[in-house]
């Protein structure tokens, strides 16, 4: 009964912001203000002491409203900035602007957290522990600590009470975008959707260990490169709702004065910032989503220092294969080979105006030249909305991620060319994935498709019967000759062989090393591939006189 007037009284409070900026048509439209008693915050909804600003746009007043009803309307608004196919353009500007307008948490509610979450005083896990907070936001506080040992850290903890506003919160937004849904705003929006989206990524975002493991995740992928570095994770003093890390000593990128200062050489610094992002979008498929300067420090011996993987991006095998295909068209303006692979990998249908797509591609690859990254940004995203490409939720971070760093690298290099790194990137990438490399991707994927392989002259033949019985037709039906059926047979079969025998040599080739005190073995693999590549050869060469 406790918890249903509590939601009572949030959905009141909701439509009175709404109302306070002039918003409350809103709720007129979905039917929900009829559900709620008038107030005397509510007075504005029939123009009687608006705060609203009528010279400002409704996406400025949605943000206003965003901010002022805190933390689960100001995070939802910053993740659906990245979602250009959810919601318009205008939206999208206005709740980049979004910040966390909070106050500093109490510091004896900050250590009753603490001492939840490690079970015992604080004092017996810290040498000291800073009541004042280095931040605030509207899910964490970070304060500076000292562990027993003397390592010098800094612990994020949750704010008391934020996990259950936000999933309140999550119980009144899916109420409100069922009620938008069956409404007129239903035409413009799948609200269900966007909150969908929300809870997702804010329950990820809430549980502080998944930040501490992605951060992990992070400093192996770059345990090569000296000069980058990513705070190590102090687990015994860390948990779900609090995460304690190494303290990094250094300069933030937002403080130019003292960058400047330093004598550091800024433009190697930019260029650092854009490879590392780079390398994390389209060769390790996981990367830090929101590279803004409060999240990147300049350290000692001019290591790049990267902090807060809160927000981040991933991407499976498939989305990398094809976010590098086409990012190699846009680097080499071959709107002809994006066309075929937009249609390869499944981003638009194949039924697709393939004339219309490459006519739009080439227009559009005309005018990114002139443009600056947020105006090209734009374009790719309105390229990307009105032809309902299919693209995978993640992919629209890469917005957010290079819009950001292009307004971070500007701070330190303003003629720093972004798009020739890139080039560079894939260039060496290419370069280094030798034949040995190469060799064994094909073995995996020869592997992988043996049992298919195998099949393929059952598949055919059975494809072929059907038809010849006319269960098959491609626009006319199609018949095939008892003749025609055989040779089609024969030569997949020797098809099957040859694959056979260049498996084996690439298995032999690979595994060498291994085979290398059993020569009879390894001559006897090479010599059986060779015979079934050379058999097939001559088969398909003399082809079939029957």
């Amino acid at each position: 009964m406790v918890e249903i007037i509590t939601r009572y009284k949030r959905y009141a409070h909701i439509t009175a912001v709404f109302a306070k900026h002039d918003m409350g048509f809103v709720f007129d439209r979905i039917g929900l203000s009829k559900l709620l008693p008038a107030s005397k915050d509510d007075d504005s909804a029939k123009g009687e002491g608006t705060e609203a600003d009528h010279t400002l746009s409704l996406a400025e007043r949605l943000r206003m409203v965003f901010e002022e009803l805190g933390p689960t309307f100001v995070k939802m608004g910053q993740i659906m900035s990245t979602r250009p196919d959810l919601i318009p353009r205008e939206y999208i500007d206005e709740f980049r602007k979004l910040q966390d307008h909070v106050s500093e948490v109490p510091f004896e509610q900050i250590k009753q957290v603490v001492e939840d979450e490690l079970g015992h005083p604080i004092e017996e896990s810290f040498a000291d522990f800073d009541s004042e907070p280095l931040a605030a936001a509207s899910i964490g506080q970070v304060h500076r600590c000292t562990l027993k040992d003397g390592r010098h850290a800094v612990a994020k903890v949750q704010r008391p009470g934020i996990e259950d506003l936000i999933r309140k919160d999550l119980t009144i937004l899916y109420g409100i975008a069922r009620m938008a849904n069956l409404s007129s705003m239903a035409e413009m929006v799948d609200m269900v959707k966007v909150v969908q989206e929300f809870e997702r990524s804010i329950l990820r975002e809430l549980d502080f260990s998944a930040e501490g493991r992605l951060t992990e995740e992070f400093a192996k992928n770059f345990e090569d490169d000296p000069e980058v570095h990513m705070a190590e994770i102090f687990w015994e003093h860390s948990s779900r709702r609090m995460l304690t890390m190494e303290y990094l000593e250094g300069i933030n990128i937002s403080d130019i004065g003292a960058i400047k200062k330093a004598k550091a050489d800024t433009k190697r610094l930019a260029r650092k910032m854009v490879e590392v992002t780079i390398r994390q979008v389209f060769f390790d498929g996981l990367f830090h989503a929101d590279p803004h300067p409060g999240n990147l420090m300049l350290l000692p011996g001019g290591v790049l220092g990267i902090i807060d993987f809160g927000m981040s991006g991933r991407f499976d095998k498939y989305t990398l294969a094809m976010l590098r295909d086409l990012t190699l068209d846009v680097l080499t303006q071959d709107y002809v080979s994006m066309a075929e692979h937009l249609v390869d990998h499944d981003v638009v249908g194949y039924d697709a105006d393939m004339r219309q797509l490459r006519s739009d591609l080439r227009g559009l690859f005309r005018d990114l030249a002139s443009m600056p990254m947020a105006k090209a940004s734009e374009a790719l995203q309105g390229f990307v909305v009105t032809h309902k490409l299919r693209i995978a939720p993640d992919l629209f971070f890469l917005d957010k991620t290079f819009g950001t760093l292009d307004g971070t690298v500007r701070l330190l290099s303003p003629n720093l060319d972004i798009g020739r790194i890139a080039e560079a990137a894939f260039s060496e990438q290419a370069k280094s994935k030798g034949i040995e490399s190469f060799g064994k991707e094909l073995l995996v994927r020869l592997y992988r498709e043996v049992d298919a392989l195998v099949e393929l002259p059952v598949l055919i033949r059975r494809l072929l019967r059907k038809t010849d019985a006319g269960h098959l037709a491609v626009r006319n039906q199609l018949h095939v000759s008892d003749q025609a059926y055989r040779r089609l047979n024969r030569f997949a079969l020797k098809l099957l062989v040859a694959f056979t025998g260049f498996f084996a040599l690439v298995a032999a080739w690979l595994l060498r090393s291994h085979l290398a005190d059993r020569p009879t073995m390894l001559m006897g693999v090479v010599a059986a591939g060779a015979a079934l590549v050379l058999l097939s050869a001559v088969a398909l060469w003399r082809g079939d006189g029957s």
